[in-house]
């Protein structure tokens, strides 16, 4: 997954996973590095891809992009972190930009449910797009 995720934020183009697939576990922090790819932007659909941190120190981010990038468009991935009966991962999704802005960007239907820190974290200058009629 981490491959997949990565070579579509790298190289631009769009990514959809098979919402149906078994949970997928996530151990330590998955990191997707972002690169400016340009006007044509990166689109990462998970239609309701399960993820499940097996990160328990309450502390631990489960999933971290991180970087500079244009029209990035993330939606439909469900995180559960853990916590209900641990102190489970820190951060669900951070967003956090580096070497410049995550601008103009789209951000739906991402779920992240027993996570020791924050759900959803913005590091950074992170704008998204203004919705049109």
């Amino acid at each position: 997954m981490k491959a997949l995720l990565q070579a579509a934020c790298h190289n631009g183009g769009g990514i959809a996973f098979d919402g149906s697939t078994p949970p997928i576990k996530i151990s330590g922090t998955l990191e997707i590095r972002l690169r400016d790819v340009g006007d044509g932007g990166v689109y990462l659909n998970g239609n309701g891809l399960r993820l499940e941190s097996t990160n328990r120190d309450g502390v631990t981010a489960a999933v971290r992009f991180i970087g500079k990038t244009r029209f990035l468009t993330i939606q439909g991935f469900n995180l559960y972190g853990g916590g209900y009966d641990t102190p489970g991962c820190g951060n669900g999704f951070e967003f956090v930009s580096s070497g410049g802005d995550i601008a103009l960007s789209t951000f739906s239907n991402l779920v992240a449910s027993y996570c020791g820190g924050h759900g959803i974290v913005f590091k950074g200058a992170i704008s998204s797009r203004t919705p049109t009629a």
